[in-house]
């Protein structure tokens, strides 16, 4: 099952995706039906979701009146429900400095995308036969329009159980 989720990484943006196995599912989620978890995990962190680099293990947090997409940033050794495996930046001829907005629908589908394919590199095999999903986040127009230009791609466990320690190289 594909869970491609579309989070904003500043303000109001949704997601969806097409899945290659039967019985696949999308999950498309905006930015006011997050939910956070009671309390922050032990030793976890505060942060921005766009602060996140490759390999930060996180759960989402909700939005918080500091940050309007918030996530807690956990050690990997720790359970959390994500793990960020690639940051790609969106760059062709129309995504210049003054560029439009290309619309989320066409955000969606280039992050789908890009995620999908790094997604074997960093687990060790294909989507369709592993038990991973992976969840993307992509520019909004308020983000877009400040020059924001990442994709940002993680996986996540499909049976929705937390995961401990990376998920790079275990063929999941």
């Amino acid at each position: 099952m594909l869970l491609i989720v579309g989070l904003l990484v500043a303000t109001g943006c949704g997601g969806g995706g097409s899945g290659e196995t039967a019985g696949s599912s999308i999950t498309t989620v905006d930015a006011t039906s997050t939910t956070a978890p009671d309390g922050p995990p032990q030793g976890a962190e505060l942060v921005s979701i766009s602060d996140l680099e490759e390999d930060s293990c996180f759960d989402v947090a909700s939005d918080s009146k500091s940050m309007t997409r918030a996530a807690w940033l956990i050690d990997c050794a720790k359970p959390h429900d994500f793990e960020m495996y690639a940051i790609v930046t969106h760059r062709d001829e129309a995504s210049g400095r003054g560029a439009a907005y290309p619309g989320t629908s066409h955000m969606a589908d280039l992050a789908e995308q890009r995620c999908y394919d790094l997604f074997e590199a960093f687990v060790g095999v294909r989507w369709s036969i592993s038990d991973l999903d992976i969840r993307t986040w992509w520019p909004s127009q308020q983000s877009w329009d400040n020059h924001d230009r990442k994709f940002l791609c993680a996986v996540t466990r499909s049976d929705g159980d937390a995961m401990t320690g990376t998920q790079r190289g275990t063929k999941n």
